[in-house]
């Protein structure tokens, strides 16, 4: 796996904050870092296991070693085992990149959650800390014929899951989009509107 790639811990996704702006000024923090957290930190680096979903957008997927290695590509797989971080100038080249390894069944699931007004109204971050982005943690099998997405947002060491709308499953064939409820109950799209915040 890249070395960029934190050690997540599970913890809940915040608010979004305002015009993409860290917690943390660029001038003060509190607790060391290193030469690479701070450029991390100020903006300078970029995770590369988040990707830019489409050119101009705030839209972004995180992608790990086992999504890659489902993938079928060496090209792509020692890209991204090779790449430990992004800067300013590769980081556009790399998205595309990735990208176009991504299958386009894939990339209409991704989009379908992305459409959906509960994710992109959290939507903050720009490849770096503070990053919304949808993790796609299983494929559809034999036995369950359902992608399932998870909506997250990255901070220092832990990548939340977001209260708004954390856990999505999306149907294979139809499309139908389904969230999962406070006791992890996944509802229709409708019905999840209808309840979410009674």
């Amino acid at each position: 796996m890249s070395a960029a790639v934190l050690s997540f811990t599970l913890l809940s996704c915040k608010h979004p904050l305002p015009n993409h702006q860290s917690e943390t000024t660029a001038n003060h923090y509190d607790f060391p870092v290193d030469s690479v957290e701070r450029a991390f930190l100020d903006g300078k680096l970029f995770y590369s296991s988040f990707i830019r979903l489409h050119p101009k957008d705030y839209a972004y997927i995180y992608i790990d070693e086992e999504y890659i290695n489902q993938l079928h590509n060496e090209t792509t797989k020692q890209l991204f085992n090779t790449t430990e971080y992004l800067t300013a100038e590769n980081r556009e080249a790399y998205y595309q990149k990735i990208m176009s390894a991504i299958p386009k069944e894939d990339r209409i699931i991704f989009d379908r959650i992305w459409e959906l007004k509960e994710v992109r109204e959290q939507i903050s971050g720009d490849g770096g800390l503070h990053t919304l982005a949808t993790w796609m943690t299983q494929k559809p099998t034999a036995d369950d014929p359902f992608y399932y997405i998870e909506v997250r947002r990255l901070y220092l060491e832990r990548f939340g899951i977001c209260t708004g709308i954390g856990f999505v499953k999306v149907h294979s064939q139809s499309h139908k989009i389904f969230v999962a409820n406070r006791d992890g109950e996944y509802l229709p799209l409708k019905e999840w509107r209808k309840i979410k915040d009674d």
